[in-house]
C-alpha cells in the first residue's frame, strides 16, 4: 500500500465524538465522547497528531477561510480560533449543553465534586480560551454525564411511543420488485421472504454442500471486546481476552467427543483452520460460531520488510481464529464469496462445514 500522507489517527478511547442516540433508545438524547488516554504523536508546537489535526493544518497552509485564528464568529460578532480540534468539539458540546425549549433535559452546571472526581480542573484550564467563561459551567457539566439526554419518563405519551414513526411504511419495495437480475433475467422479490440459500446463478447450496457430508453451519458475531477489527491494536482489551475460539454447542460436542478446550479443525469447501473449541449451551445445535476481529496476518501481526530491514510480526494480534478465508465462495463469480444478490452484502451465514477433533501428535 502507498499513500503520500500517512495520517497516525486516534483510537476510539483516543478520540471526541459527539452524536445522537439510536432510534432504538426510546429517548431522545445526545451522547458525547472525550478521550480517555492522550495520543502520543505530537506536531512541532505541541498539539497531539491525528486526522482532525492534519485537516486543520493543510486548510491554514492553504489559507481557507474558516480555519486558524480568526474562524469561527459567534452572534455577537466575536472571532474564535479553531487551531486544533478542541476548538471544533467543544463548541459542539456548548451547542448541545446549552440549547434552549428542553427544561426536561436541561444540563446542570458542574459541581464541585465532579470537577474533583473527573480531574476536569486541568482540562479547563488547558482548554478554556475555546469558549467564553459563561459557558464553561454547563459544558463541563455535559461533559461530566456524558451527554444531554430526555428522562426516561418522556419515552411514552399514554400508551404511545413519544417519538413515533410517522412515516410511510412500505411492505412492498417497487423500485426491487421491478428490477431483473442481470444474470439470470428473473425478477428480484419486491417484499421480505425467504429463499433457500443459493448461489448466484440459483444453484441450492444443499446440493453443492449436502448436509450429510457438511452437517454443520458457520456463523459469526461480534464480541463486546471485539467489535471491530482494529481493536487489535488495543493491549488492555486484549488482556482480558486475548483470543476467540469456535463455539459449539453442548449437544454436538457430545456426540463428536469434543471437550472445552480440545484443538479441532473447522473443515469447509474451501479449506481448513484450526482452533480450540468453546463448548456453550447458548447456541443451537448444527452451527457453530466465532467472535470476528481475531487471527489477524495484517494490522501489524505478521512479519514484513521495508527496505530490506525486516519488522517483526506481534503474535499478541495473530492469536485466536478467522474462518472468512475458508467462507463458501461462489462458484458461478470468479473469487466471490457467496452474496446477497438482493443487498448486495456478503453471506456470512450460509457456509457448510464439520468438526475434526485433532488427535494427539498430529
Amino acid at each position: 500500500m502507498y499513500a503520500d500522507y500517512i495520517v497516525p489517527d486516534g483510537s476510539f478511547l483516543e478520540r471526541w465524538n459527539v452524536d445522537g442516540t439510536l432510534p432504538t433508545v426510546l429517548t431522545k438524547g445526545t451522547y458525547m465522547r472525550w478521550p480517555v488516554v492522550e495520543l502520543t504523536h505530537k506536531t512541532p508546537d505541541g498539539r497531539h497528531m491525528c486526522l482532525e489535526a492534519f485537516l486543520i493544518d493543510v486548510a491554514k497552509r492553504l489559507d481557507m477561510p474558516g480555519f486558524g485564528d480568526k474562524a469561527i464568529r459567534d452572534k455577537n460578532g466575536k472571532w474564535w480560533p479553531l487551531n486544533r480540534k478542541e476548538d471544533w468539539y467543544l463548541k459542539a458540546c456548548a451547542n448541545v449543553a446549552l440549547a434552549a425549549g428542553h427544561p426536561d433535559d436541561e444540563v446542570p452546571e458542574v459541581t464541585a465534586e465532579e470537577i474533583e472526581i473527573m480531574d476536569l480542573k486541568p482540562f479547563h484550564d488547558r482548554f478554556k480560551d475555546s469558549l467564553p467563561p459563561e459557558q464553561w459551567p454547563k459544558v463541563l457539566g455535559f461533559i461530566a454525564r456524558g451527554g444531554r439526554f430526555e428522562p426516561h419518563s418522556k419515552a411514552r405519551e399514554g400508551g404511545k411511543l413519544t417519538h413515533r414513526f410517522g412515516k410511510t411504511l412500505h411492505f412492498y419495495a417497487e423500485d426491487v420488485g421491478i428490477t431483473r437480475n442481470s444474470m439470470t433475467g428473473e425478477l428480484y422479490l419486491g417484499t421480505t421472504r425467504w429463499v433457500t440459500p443459493a448461489t448466484a446463478l440459483g444453484t441450492p447450496l444443499d446440493k453443492l454442500d449436502p448436509p450429510e457430508k457438511w452437517p454443520l453451519t458457520i456463523i459469526t458475531f461480534k464480541g463486546a471486546l471485539q467489535s471491530h477489527s482494529r481493536l487489535v491494536s488495543n493491549y488492555t482489551i486484549r488482556e482480558i481476552m486475548p483470543d476467540n475460539g469456535i463455539e459449539v454447542s453442548a449437544e454436538d460436542a457430545e456426540h463428536l467427543g469434543i471437550l472445552d478446550g480440545d484443538y479441532v479443525w473447522v473443515v469447509t469447501p474451501e479449506g481448513r483452520r484450526r482452533g480450540r473449541a468453546r463448548v456453550i449451551q447458548g447456541i443451537r445445535p448444527g452451527v457453530i460460531t466465532f467472535s470476528v476481529g481475531y487471527g489477524h496476518w495484517g494490522y501489524g501481526a505478521t512479519q514484513y520488510s521495508v527496505g530490506g530491514k525486516r519488522i517483526e510480526g506481534d503474535r499478541v494480534r495473530r492469536m485466536g481464529i478467522l474462518l472468512n478465508p475458508i467462507m463458501r465462495r461462489d462458484p458461478d463469480v470468479w473469487q466471490m464469496s457467496l452474496m446477497d444478490l438482493t443487498g448486495g452484502s456478503i453471506v456470512f451465514y450460509d457456509t457448510r462445514a464439520r468438526l475434526e477433533k485433532e488427535t494427539q501428535g498430529v
